[in-house]
């Protein structure tokens, strides 16, 4: 498919592979690609924004179709970053909703975390980003 389209080949799955399955109408998920957050406040009327209000102190997968829509930071926070969802796990249960927020990249970080928060990061929208410990 690549050598038939004349596309790059991509480094890793993500937004070129999306672009070149979409060439040819293939159309893939929204759900697998996905971000694990900890009290990650969101206003707006995507998806993302519901899950994340009800589910304060609790460990929440957003995906990428829940983060299509309109959506902005609740507030201007730094947004802690880490790649192992262990650690969220134990921020949650140690520190609930007192724990600073928590974005999860589970490793290699997939379109949800890149293309939807990290985006924003980088516009200044989320505030500071911090990795490392939390808390």
């Amino acid at each position: 498919m690549r050598h038939h389209h004349r596309l790059p080949r991509p480094q890793r799955a993500g937004r070129t592979w999306r672009q070149a399955w979409a060439s040819i109408d293939v159309r893939c998920d929204a759900v697998s690609s996905r971000v694990l957050t900890l009290n990650l406040e969101l206003a707006g009327t995507a998806p993302a924004a519901s899950l994340c209000a009800v589910a304060t102190g609790e460990p929440v997968w957003l995906t990428w179709r829940s983060l299509v829509g309109e959506w902005t930071p609740a507030t201007m926070p730094t947004v802690h970053v880490c790649e192992n969802p262990t650690v969220v796990e134990a921020a949650a249960d140690t520190l609930g909703t007192r724990c600073p927020p928590v974005v999860c990249t589970d490793g290699i970080a997939s379109g949800a975390a890149l293309a939807r928060i990290f985006h924003r990061v980088a516009g200044g929208d989320l505030g500071r980003v911090q990795s490392g410990v939390v808390g």
